[in-house]
């Protein structure tokens, strides 16, 4: 057809990639790192909060925090490379507003641990799932555990579009709108 963007074709495959993560919407956007800073900007993370993030993670991740005005912490991780919850409750401040989880190698962070652990406060979580999709944890696909997943849909990955792409997966009607406006 032609069309590389918006229309039918597109909305299909959002509603596709909703249904196989298992989430109730996903918005297809330009990369992932579009999916991260566009994600943050939703939820009204920026200028003065701090986005705890972990060392390891592609340089890309920083970069959308820091797109959207905020600051990110960078924090150790265990010995599966994935963030450290421990290094995580040492880095909290009063700034913390959010923690984007990222799932490393296709290995998911046992990111219910620190759903379990900020259930209830006002730090949000986002998933990186840019290396990580199809990937499950206790049953459930990673980007469908956080406020929202983040998705790299670069020729590179394991699953890829034409081009360059993303994709967030979220379960919130109000944060899919926002991030549709």
């Amino acid at each position: 057809s032609g069309n590389y963007i918006l229309g039918d074709i597109v909305e299909d495959f959002e509603n596709d990639f909703a249904e196989y993560c298992g989430v109730n919407f996903a918005i297809s956007v330009g990369n992932g790192t579009d999916a991260i800073a566009l994600s943050l900007r939703a939820l009204r993370i920026g200028v003065g909060d701090e986005v705890i993030i972990p060392a390891n993670s592609f340089i890309a991740t920083a970069g959308a925090v820091i797109e959207a005005g905020a600051k990110p912490i960078c924090v150790d991780v265990d010995q599966d490379q994935n963030i450290s919850l421990n290094a995580i409750q040492n880095s909290l401040s009063e700034k913390t507003r959010a923690i984007i989880v990222v799932h490393l190698n296709g290995n998911p962070a046992n990111i219910q641990n620190i759903k379990n652990v900020f259930k209830g406060s006002k730090i949000r979580i986002i998933e990186d799932a840019a290396q990580s999709i199809g990937a499950t944890l206790n049953g459930e696909l990673t980007g469908s555990f956080g406020d929202c997943g983040c998705f790299s849909l670069h020729p590179l990955k394991n699953f890829h579009m034409f081009g360059d792409a993303g994709m967030i997966t979220t379960n919130s009607g109000d944060l899919a709108k926002e991030l549709k406006d």
